[in-house]
């Protein structure tokens, strides 16, 4: 589940639907990828590492899908 958008400086874990992991700070909106031997990579990355999908637009899609379920 992503972070509360009102948290601008959050910083956590989240996970592509295709299961890869990122570690993501909301305020710039930024994504590390999880490397499972070394952790999460130093570099930021736009696109997710497994299935190239666009991390940005994932990311708010599902931010979107989960306040309309709160508001439901």
């Amino acid at each position: 589940m992503p972070p509360s958008i009102v948290l601008g400086s959050w910083t956590g874990e989240w996970h592509c639907g295709c299961g890869q992991r990122y570690r993501v700070r909301v305020e710039p909106l930024t994504f590390w990828p999880r490397n499972s031997a070394a952790g999460f990579h130093c570099t930021p990355v736009e696109r997710c590492v497994s299935c190239g999908a666009d991390l940005e637009e994932a990311f708010a899609l599902e931010a979107a899908r989960t306040v309309l379920r709160l508001r439901v």
